[in-house]
C-alpha cells in the first residue's frame, strides 16, 4: 500500500503525535494528540477510498484537481475527528497514558 504525500497541515499534526514523550500531564493536549492522530488516519483512508482522476480525459482537472482533493480530504478528516470520529482518538489517548505509566 502506497501512502500519498500529505499536506503541511497533516505533517504538523504528525509532529504533535511525535510529542507524546514530553512529560506534560495536560488532558487537553493529550486529547489534541489523539484527535490529530485520528485525523491523519482518516485522511489516509479517504485518500485511498477515492478513485484516481482520469488524467487522459479532456475534462480532467490535472494537478489542481489533485490538490483540491487533498485539501478536501484533509478538511473532511478533521471534521470527522472533531465530531467524535471512529473512536480512535480515545484509544490513542488510553495507550499514551499506559505508555507514560509504564516508563515512569
Amino acid at each position: 500500500m502506497e501512502l500519498k504525500a500529505m499536506s503541511s497541515i497533516s505533517l504538523q499534526q504528525l509532529s504533535a503525535v511525535n510529542d507524546i514523550n514530553k512529560p506534560v500531564n495536560d488532558a487537553k493536549r493529550l486529547e489534541k494528540v489523539g484527535k490529530d492522530f485520528e485525523s491523519v488516519f482518516m485522511y489516509q483512508v479517504l485518500e485511498l477510498m477515492q478513485p484516481k482522476p482520469n488524467e487522459d480525459s479532456m475534462f480532467s482537472g490535472g494537478e489542481s484537481e489533485k490538490i483540491y482533493r487533498q485539501i478536501l480530504n484533509e478538511k473532511i478528516a478533521g471534521e470527522i475527528s472533531k465530531r467524535g470520529g471512529l473512536g480512535i482518538s480515545k484509544n490513542v489517548e488510553m495507550q499514551i497514558q499506559k505508555y507514560r505509566e509504564a516508563i515512569k
